[in-house]
């Protein structure tokens, strides 16, 4: 890429899959709408679900099956079940590995820490209050904001979260476990590092210029020598 060279002011996080190991979740919440409706997806359909806006899925599912639903009420019923889930003392937030611990060291870089994911706003509050107890993430921003206009894979989400932190795409790199994340990114401009630290699901992160499978092995990146 032609910006390469430049040093990195910001990294910018997906968060599930990335922060925490929901997807798994998620697949089991849809799969249970899947089943309500009466339709059946390839495995191919359902891996290129991941990392899309809930409600562009579902407006597009209910076109394609003509299907007499809301997909407004379909993305509610999703959050709201993922909202039970974080909610849920029984059941273990699988966060994954090392997160704070390195977002601590990319800051102390003077490296500006951002999140931008396709779950509802009350979802990224939550995990953020899990996995960045110190309050270290500077901006966090989901898809489903109104000034979001289009989900990945288009650069919006990538590109306000850059604007929130005061960074220019060019100097911003982005952690993304899903093939549509990493091309909403490079869409942006900005630099990609796959991500596969938690539960396999099938994503094609080759298209990113870097791959790791932790959190520490993304902090020892040669880019981040290079920040100021």
């Amino acid at each position: 890429m032609e910006n390469e060279t430049r040093p990195v002011r910001a990294v910018i996080y997906d968060m599930d899959g990335v922060i925490i190991d929901s997807e798994p979740v998620y697949k089991a919440i849809e799969m249970g709408f899947y089943n309500e409706l009466g339709i059946t997806l390839t495995q191919e359909r359902l891996i290129g679900s991941i990392g899309r806006s809930a409600l562009e899925w579902w407006t597009e599912i209910g076109e394609e099956f003509a299907l007499d639903i809301d997909p407004q009420e379909l993305t509610d019923r999703e959050n709201q079940a993922y909202q039970d889930f974080l909610d849920d003392p029984e059941r273990i937030k699988p966060l994954i590995p090392d997160f704070p611990e390195t977002v601590r060291k990319l800051s102390d870089r003077n490296i500006k820490i951002g999140v931008a994911s396709g779950s509802a706003k009350n979802s990224i509050g939550k995990v953020l209050r899990l996995a960045d107890p110190d309050g270290i993430v500077d901006a966090w921003i989901s898809a489903e904001d109104e000034i979001v206009e289009n989900g990945k894979p288009a650069p919006d989400v990538f590109l306000h979260a850059a604007a929130l932190l005061g960074v220019a795409p060019e100097d911003c790199v982005v952690v993304e476990d899903s093939a549509n994340g990493i091309l909403a990114a490079r869409n942006a401009g900005m630099r990609t590092v796959g991500f596969h630290g938690a539960s396999d699901t099938g994503q094609d992160t080759s298209a990113a210029d870097y791959v790791v499978s932790s959190h520490l092995e993304l902090a020892a990146l040669p880019l981040f020598t290079q920040a100021q």
